[in-house]
Formats: C-alpha cells, sequence, structure tokens
C-alpha cells in the first residue's frame, strides 16, 4: 500500500500531470520493480484524469496497464462493480479515521495518515 497523497483542494490536470510525471515514481521508488511491471494504476471518473494531458500521458506511462474512463481498461462511470478501493481502502480507512471526534482541521490528516500506517503495518495485499 502507497499513500496517502495529499492533493489541493481544486486540483487541475496540469498539476496532477506533474504528478504522474515526477511524484509518482518517487513513491514507487521502495515497491520491487518485478512487482511495478504488473502494477495497474486505476483511476475513477474524475474530470482532471480524463484530461487529453493526463490520458496520453496514462497511454505512454502505462500501454494498456491503466483503468479509468477513455482508458484502454474501461471503468464506467458509477459502475457497480466491486473495486478494492471503494470495499476494502476507505472503508477501512474512514472506520480508523472516525473512532473518535475530529476536533481540529489539522486533526483529519494526521488521522489518515495514521490509517495508512495501521494498514500498511496489517499488510493487506490487494490480488
Amino acid at each position: 500500500m502507497i499513500g496517502p497523497v495529499y492533493f489541493p483542494p481544486r486540483l487541475n490536470s496540469s498539476e496532477y500531470l506533474a504528478f504522474l510525471q515526477n511524484d509518482l515514481f518517487d513513491l514507487l521508488e521502495d515497491v520491487p520493480l518485478g512487482l511495478i511491471s504488473q502494477m495497474v494504476f486505476q483511476h475513477d471518473g474524475c474530470p482532471v484524469h480524463t484530461s487529453r494531458i493526463v490520458t496520453e500521458c496514462l497511454d505512454n506511462e502505462y500501454g494498456y496497464r491503466w483503468i479509468g474512463r477513455n482508458g484502454p481498461i474501461t471503468w464506467p462511470a458509477r459502475s457497480p462493480d466491486l473495486n478494492p478501493l471503494d470495499y476494502y481502502v476507505w472503508r477501512r480507512a474512514k472506520n480508523l479515521v472516525y473512532t473518535e471526534e475530529i476536533r481540529d482541521s489539522k486533526h483529519p490528516k494526521r488521522k489518515i495518515d495514521e490509517a495508512f500506517e495501521t494498514m500498511k503495518r496489517e499488510k493487506f495485499i490487494l490480488g
């Protein structure tokens, strides 16, 4: 499990493209190359994720190994299909974050970071 990653509240496609081209590889630094070559990059239907510059970057970097609207492996809007992000990661993170009342604006980020560290220690592996 990698993350969490925090984006600005009003993320645009240029900022997201910069993340894909610069920061994502740093996040994957400790992941074995053999595993990276088998990974599939999954997107939701966020307009930033489906912009032309972002989908071109994904096509160049991942070829047919990315899932998203307008991608080589489509993930239709409002799809009823189960996916591990929605049905495990976010549910587990919410359960960990909301174990106590949120007190101030910095508290949620700290609680989210703690939740992801807990999940990493649990060594949950998708697939």
